[in-house]
């Protein structure tokens, strides 16, 4: 395939630029919604094909249209004007996450036969494509945080934050609060801190189950964390249960 030919020619010179990827994104069929995936269509009648794909945009702009405006609720914008750039921002974000997430599965999906048969080269194809989508991700986030900068103060951009990872970072801090009082002030701020940090990938992530499998990936570093500090999370987590009842309870102790 013509594809596979570009990625392997890209793949062995090193040359996934950013202008690859949006050349690259562009020429791919893969459609990704916020939270969940489209059905791709297969031997669609001719002509039928527009169709479908403009039906499926429609759906795209209006789940991300919704989950922007639920996004700013809490930020309570007065101005119409106001309120309107800030949705074309967050919106514009998920646009631009589409399209890498698109690249990265193509890319993934068209490494070429003849590097596929080899593992070690397989697995450094992948990990080249990988270590891209990371740069262009942290780059599309840089420049979606400097244009929100423009338009609103940094505890509004920290709800905006909040709404795109669906407030688990401070849900996750609350529940180990709850589970260790006695954590003390430099253990909180480091929880806090891995945290905020997960919350900062998480915006990149392309799928509400995305996000939650990335912040149960920092939630197993701070447990392992808390260990090494002598906590006993198991234990904690009995105390907890006895003290609110027999009722079960989610704490981030289980993963």
């Amino acid at each position: 395939m013509a594809m596979a030919r570009m990625i392997d020619s890209m793949l062995s010179r090193g040359l996934l630029r950013r202008v690859g990827l949006v050349t690259l994104a562009l020429l791919t069929a893969c459609t990704c919604i916020v939270g969940s995936d489209l059905p791709m269509a297969i031997a669609q009648p001719p002509g039928s094909q527009t169709v479908v794909k403009d039906a499926e945009e429609q759906a795209y702009h209006g789940a991300i249209a919704a989950r922007a405006e639920q996004i700013l609720i809490p930020l309570r914008l007065e101005a119409d004007a106001h309120s309107n750039r800030v949705h074309a921002i967050i919106m514009e974000q998920y646009r631009t996450l589409r399209r890498i997430h698109a690249w990265r599965d193509q890319a993934l999906k068209e490494i070429p036969s003849h590097i596929a048969q080899d593992s070690n080269s397989y697995k450094r194809a992948q990990e080249q494509i990988l270590r891209q989508t990371r740069v262009e991700l942290d780059l599309a986030r840089r420049e979606f945080l400097g244009r929100l900068e423009t338009e609103l103060r940094p505890e509004q951009i920290d709800q905006i934050k909040d709404g795109m990872t669906y407030r688990l970072a401070e849900i996750t801090y609350r529940a180990y609060l709850r589970l260790l009082p006695e954590l003390t002030e430099e253990q909180r701020q480091h929880i806090r801190a891995m945290l905020y940090e997960a919350r900062e990938l998480a915006m990149d992530e392309g799928s509400a189950r995305d996000k939650h499998i990335l912040f149960n990936r920092y939630k197993g570093r701070i447990n392992n964390y808390l260990s090494s500090a002598g906590y006993d999370l198991q234990a904690a987590e009995r105390r907890l249960r006895q003290s609110m009842g027999a009722g079960s309870t989610n704490h981030p102790s289980s993963r």
